[in-house]
């Protein structure tokens, strides 16, 4: 049996519009357990005040507003994301604020979602952080270098100096974002996120965009995210794509090497595909 030890006083405090059911239930006996919900608060090892404002902001949000990024924001809203460090310019007190804000709205980011960032901040700047780590997690699977990438996320200061805030973030969403899933699927059960959550765990780990993910799940971190870019900018974004591409080119981007191990990974996963056996269905037994 799974337990977590709740203090009435704190969720008194903490939890305003949401009831203690979400995360707690008395049974028919009179004794409380912990609800579904509640079990991945106890797994999970995050804190509770972060389970409460993603319970919170989910119920807000209709669920065919539920994209990859709205996804992502609302693991920005944790206690464990609030505490990643990311450089803004305090003193921007106009200009940063707006270029993160108007950012994320161009991503379709919801108003729930929005306002949520400013409910559970103790002030401009930490609501601009969120916006802007957001937007690093979006800008960190796109085919953006990363010296572009830092100049962008760095415009409103003088250092340019963000790649170990931007990994550093990533890694922490990682951490996170599953919990968020499975929250996000128990409170809204017409969702399925079975397939969505592996492809951008995958992509946030290698910083790669969706258009070679089918190569990344093939070749995973024999690649880094240098050379996936490289091969996105040379049109070779599958299996397919890298059988046929002359030895010449490849050579130009690896080590000779380097070309016999994804040769390799590729021909070993071909063989794993087709000697995949179908699992028969389970007869019913006959009287």
């Amino acid at each position: 049996m799974y337990c977590i030890i709740l203090n009435i006083d704190f969720i008194d405090a903490a939890l305003n519009e949401l009831t203690y059911h979400q995360l707690i239930e008395m049974d028919h006996e009179s004794y409380f357990n912990t609800t579904v919900i509640g079990k991945i608060a106890g797994d999970s090892g995050i804190e509770v005040e972060s389970i409460i404002r993603i319970i919170s902001t989910l119920q807000q949000i209709p669920s065919e507003l539920i994209s990859d990024p709205v996804l992502l924001g609302i693991t920005q809203l944790t206690i464990e994301l609030e505490q990643v460090y990311m450089p803004i310019n305090k003193k921007s007190i106009y200009k940063e604020p707006h270029t993160w804000s108007d950012a994320i709205q161009r991503q379709r980011i919801p108003s729930q979602l929005i306002n949520a960032f400013s409910r559970y901040s103790k002030d401009n700047i930490e609501t601009t952080s969120k916006s802007k780590k957001t937007m690093a997690c979006l800008l960190w699977i796109t085919d953006m270098q990363l010296v572009e990438m830092e100049a962008l996320l760095m415009q409103h200061s003088r250092d340019n100096s963000a790649a170990g805030a931007i990994r550093a973030i990533v890694s922490r969403v990682c951490d996170v974002l599953p919990i968020v899933a499975g929250i996000t699927e128990i409170i809204k059960p017409e969702i399925n996120l079975s397939e969505r959550i592996p492809k951008i765990l995958l992509r946030l780990e290698l910083g790669i965009p969706s258009s070679i993910i089918e190569l990344a799940k093939v070749l995973r971190k024999t690649l880094n995210r240098g050379e996936y870019l490289e091969l996105l900018k040379r049109e070779i974004m599958n299996i397919d794509h890298f059988s046929s591409t002359d030895e010449q080119i490849l050579l130009e981007i690896f080590s000779s090497d380097k070309v016999e191990e994804i040769r390799f990974k590729i021909e070993q996963n071909i063989h794993e595909q087709s000697t995949t056996i179908d699992i028969p269905e389970i007869p019913l037994y006959e009287e």
